[in-house]
């Protein structure tokens, strides 16, 4: 967990099934986190974006903010 908080690409980590990972602002490329997390001796079962939902994604685009 200490490697995860430490990287330069995690804003945060959430220790729910698993562990998700909250990336900085502005990070679109984040396969340099798996090689970390590699090299320290982890093994990756699953390591993938989470999915949104059409309702998460309208409420994030406008903030909340409805007509």
């Amino acid at each position: 967990m200490k490697l995860l908080e430490q990287s330069k690409l995690v804003e945060s980590v959430e220790p729910r099934e698993g562990n998700i990972v909250t990336l900085r602002e502005n990070v679109e490329d984040y396969s340099e986190l798996a090689t970390e997390l590699i090299k320290a001796g982890y093994k990756l079962n699953l390591f993938k974006e989470d999915e949104i939902n059409l309702e998460t994604a309208f409420m994030a685009l406008t903030k909340g903010i409805t007509a």
